[in-house]
């Protein structure tokens, strides 16, 4: 894995900051739904963000998400240390009403 450096302020103060990387597009619906591809080895974070209240869960393979896991709010970026793992996705299921998951992988 890179060794990545925090940005700095004109004062020389690490800014807490990100940069985006790959985004993946989930269809978010009555049905549990993953990304289909497996996020990158070296990402440690990733920023999550849906059109519709849903849930989501992160896991190995093909995870199932339930009512059971993490609910997301609509509208709302959230972000989740993940494990560098060859086999990490995110899966979502909604709410209510249907909608788009985005998963960034963030460095």
């Amino acid at each position: 894995m890179a060794v990545a450096y925090l940005a700095k302020d004109r004062f020389n103060h690490a800014i807490q900051c990100l940069s985006p990387g790959t985004t993946q597009t989930v269809a978010i619906s009555g049905t549990s739904a993953a990304t289909t591809n497996a996020l990158a080895t070296d990402t440690i974070v990733i920023r999550v963000i849906s059109s519709t209240n849903c849930f989501i869960k992160v896991g190995t393979s093909t995870p199932t998400a339930t009512t059971a896991d993490t609910p997301i709010f609509s509208g709302v970026p959230e972000y989740f240390r993940v494990d560098g793992n060859s086999t990490v996705k995110v899966a979502g299921i909604q709410i209510s009403t249907s909608g788009s998951l985005y998963v960034t992988e963030m460095s």
